[in-house]
């Protein structure tokens, strides 16, 4: 009884309303989805493509690994950049407020206008690639490296490098927000050198951050649909852009396929959700306990 009693006391029954309400219409739209996602009168079922299951497809399994790549190596770079900046900002401590405000900014830019931003500097006629003819680096536009609808998606990754690095940042910096740099101190005192005090002492107190940083980053990308569709090849896609796609097709039978991959995507970003909640939980509990 006194554990339901401080469960009614929480202010967290104050915001039950709204989540029903939103939690209604998520579940009505899921269980709709999949739901049409076996098809009907109209579509096909979109679980299988000519006799195979959807995931099994050739053209399916390209997407799925171009996406898996871009995924992998935008969050790698993300993950390098955040790591060099809270070593810098654990270098020189100080600069960490500005820093902060500065990487703000990133994080509040629509991922659209990032796109376009992309495609004015990096497409063969953009900007950057008029400097490099301008100073003489290439002798026409047609030697240009292409960023913009390239079959490696380098235009997708810078783009999202540019709004996950940050984001990566912030979160470490945030993970350190109670910890007591005196420890660092006294250890160089006792002869550790920085490097030596970041690896022994700060990167314990980050790790986990930063996994779960790169976890969120890794599923944000697998199912974004913006910067894709705005930079990405026609042949491969990204799987959102793919199932995007279908549902914008023409022809209705291709609706259902949609349905199939959003639901995929869906499945695996709650089952990421829900081991990401649960580690976290976990460690509340234990801190609490210890």
């Amino acid at each position: 009884m006194n554990g339901l009693k401080n469960f009614l006391n929480k202010k967290i029954l104050l915001i039950f309303p709204i989540i029903i309400f939103n939690g209604l219409f998520f579940f009505g739209s899921f269980i709709s989805g999949v739901q049409s996602s076996f098809g009907n009168r109209f579509y096909e079922n979109g679980w299988f493509i000519d006799g195979q299951l959807i995931l099994l497809n050739d053209s399916i399994m390209k997407n799925l690994s171009f996406t898996i790549k871009i995924a992998f190596i935008t969050t790698l770079i993300s993950l390098s950049i955040g790591i060099v900046g809270i070593y810098i900002i654990y270098q020189y401590p100080l600069i960490k407020q500005n820093l902060k405000k500065l990487l703000y900014l990133p994080l509040l830019t629509p991922y659209l206008l990032i796109a376009f931003f992309m495609m004015y500097a990096f497409s063969t006629s953009g900007l950057l690639n008029r400097i490099l003819y301008a100073l003489g680096f290439i002798d026409s536009l047609k030697q240009a490296p292409i960023f913009i609808n390239d079959l490696n998606g380098r235009g997708i990754i810078l783009a999202y490098i540019w709004k996950t690095a940050p984001f990566i940042i912030l979160v470490l910096i945030n993970s350190l927000e109670n910890f007591d740099f005196r420890l660092i101190k006294i250890a160089e005192s006792l002869g550790n050198s920085k490097f030596q005090s970041f690896i022994h002492i700060l990167w314990p107190q980050i790790k986990n951050s930063f996994l779960y940083a790169g976890i969120i980053v890794f599923t944000f990308i697998f199912s974004s649909v913006e910067i894709p569709l705005v930079l990405g090849p026609t042949r491969p896609q990204m799987i959102s852009h793919w199932a995007y796609q279908n549902f914008q097709n023409g022809d209705i039978i291709y609706r259902s396929r949609s349905f199939a991959m959003g639901t995929i995507i869906l499945i695996l970003n709650i089952i990421i959700t829900v081991m990401i909640g649960y580690q976290l939980l976990g460690q509340v509990t234990y801190e609490k306990n210890n």
